[in-house]
């Protein structure tokens, strides 16, 4: 073993022949400069190896021959051998042909950097998290798919500012289909074990569990076309409903489709409230149906003559029926035809159909006119009875 010393360094000047082969370890007891542009008296300040000259290369080459070694060739190279190439720092799979590693020159300090405990920072010294990326103006973390395995390219961004955190489509022209604003209370998307999802709430109690301080629920269809939608839809198998709870009172309601029918009930009452059969009935079990009928609700009052009612209402045609529902056997009716009453009474904005406050109160002015008729029938009895008992007077005291 050789050692070579110098005061201060010792300067390898290699030329263009190739120098004597050293059979024996080197050590070099101050700096060394390898590389054709080498020059004696050089300066190296606080470098301990320096590489001089237009290519700059360093090739790890390896002489394995045995398949159970392995034997990968690599190679360290800084900048480009040609004019206008990169300025760079790269690493290079000499046997894959591939540069897996690239750093530009002029890149800003900590570009990458790799703290003591692992941490990875990018645009940062101070890494606090396992990835730490910074920058000045909207950090944003690029998934980029190619057609290298003959996939359909698509560009994902995932980044965040002072106004949102963001997912964006960069191939749909960067559309952002997530965004979360700053400022965004904790648990407004959480998404539980049981792959429930709770909106503000870490502890959802059902698949879709919606909890706040004056929030509500909305679907609306943007479109600006007019159309009928299905904004809402409901499926199970067997019955479906929905709830309303009002904690305050303790009262609970239930709303949905039964076996025969859509019912509205209240939990606990043991029979359905209100109830629209299959086949276009409605039931009221345990109450009445009423209609809005105060003075202070109508406008254009006219009084109506009863006896007219009476005679319009003579005319009225009246049939026995049952709808027409394509069931064998339908429960019998009677009553007036839309049509006819419509025309009869020009009452309600629908002629196929009859108001029950339309009904009732066509009903009840015959009757009113009815009972004037009574009256007048009576008071000419009475007028007729007393004057046959003047006549009867009369006669009883001409036979005396």
């Amino acid at each position: 073993m050789k050692i070579w010393k110098t005061a201060p360094t010792l300067v390898l000047l290699l030329a263009a022949t190739v120098g004597p082969a050293l059979s024996q370890d080197l050590i070099v007891v101050g700096s060394a400069c390898v590389g054709t542009d080498c020059s004696v008296g050089m300066p190296f300040g606080f470098s301990t190896l320096m590489l001089k000259e237009n290519n700059l290369r360093i090739r790890f080459d390896d002489s394995s021959t045995s398949p159970a070694f392995p034997k990968r060739d690599w190679q360290i190279s800084v900048n480009d051998t040609f004019s206008g190439g990169q300025e760079r720092f790269s690493i290079e799979d000499i046997t894959a042909s591939t540069t897996p590693f690239t750093i530009e020159g002029g890149v800003a300090s900590h570009a990458l950097y790799l703290d003591s405990t692992g941490n990875i920072g990018l645009g940062t010294s101070t890494p606090l998290l396992p990835l730490h990326l910074v920058r000045g103006n909207t950090p944003t973390l690029r998934l980029e798919q190619d057609n290298s395995s003959g996939f359909t390219p698509q560009i994902w961004d995932v980044g965040g500012n002072e106004a949102n955190f963001f997912v964006r489509d960069a191939t749909a022209g960067s559309t952002l289909p997530l965004r979360i604003r700053t400022g965004a209370p904790s648990n407004s998307i959480h998404i539980a074990a049981d792959g429930k999802v709770g909106l503000g709430t870490s502890a959802p109690g059902h698949s879709l569990h919606v909890r706040g301080d004056g929030g509500r629920a909305q679907v609306e269809n943007s479109s600006a076309a007019a159309a009928k939608r299905t904004l809402l839809g409901l499926s199970n198998l067997g019955g479906v409903y929905i709830r309303w709870e009002n904690r305050d009172s303790g009262t609970t309601w239930e709303a949905g489709v039964a076996s025969n029918g859509f019912a509205i009930a209240r939990i606990g009452s043991g029979v359905k409230d209100f109830f629209i059969k299959d086949n276009g009935d409605v039931e009221v079990p345990r109450g009445t149906m009423v209609h809005s009928s105060s003075r202070s609700v109508k406008r254009a009052i006219v009084p109506v003559d009863p006896a007219d009612m009476v005679a319009r209402v003579a005319k009225l045609p009246l049939s026995m029926w049952e709808y027409d529902r394509g069931a064998a056997a339908e429960a019998r009716h009677l009553g007036p035809m839309a049509e006819d009453f419509h025309e009869a009474f020009g009452l309600g904005g629908d002629p196929s159909q009859l108001a029950a406050s339309d009904v009732s109160g066509v009903a009840l002015a015959a009757i009113q006119g009815l009972i004037l008729e009574v009256r007048e029938k009576d008071a000419r009895i009475a007028d007729l009875n007393e004057r046959l008992e003047r006549l009867e007077g009369l006669i009883g005291e001409a036979n005396h």
